[in-house]
């Protein structure tokens, strides 16, 4: 009887892995002013029936593949990626939108003998549904 309910168990288990994958779709590459990182507007989904959906935000050294994660949202399917400086990211999204996480400052190591330190600020513009109302598009500035 034990046995029976322990296969029982690893089928249904393994049934609930099936068609869980996660896709990832970038939506936006805004390189910074200088052109040595490159800020990434994406979207990550899947789960099948149930679905889901984020969108995020990372930077990343150009050509390399070690990004920091600065922005997580939900229900937010456009963005304005802003350059202020080559050390300095502003980030528009829809004022409906959920941030679940959001990290203003975040380092890629030294530089010489110095920690370098970059910056980021949100700012939310007027949306229905996730989207854009007032005429603004996802876009990268520079």
């Amino acid at each position: 009887m034990v046995r029976v309910g322990r296969i029982g168990l690893g089928l249904a288990l393994g049934f609930i892995g099936v068609g869980c994958t996660t896709a990832r779709e970038t939506i936006l590459e805004c390189p910074a002013p200088d052109n040595a990182h490159i800020a990434v507007f994406f979207r990550e989904y899947g789960g099948g029936a149930a679905g889901f959906q984020d969108e995020f935000v990372e930077v990343r050294r150009r050509g390399k593949a070690d990004p920091v994660r600065i922005l997580r949202l939900k229900h937010g399917y456009d963005i304005v990626l802003t350059w202020l400086s080559p050390m300095s990211l502003q980030i528009a999204y829809p004022d409906t939108a959920r941030v679940d996480h959001w990290q203003d400052w975040f380092d890629f190591g030294y530089q010489g003998t110095d920690l370098k330190w970059w910056k980021t600020s949100l700012k939310t513009l007027p949306s229905k549904d996730g989207s854009f109302s007032n005429g603004e598009q996802t876009r990268c500035v520079r």
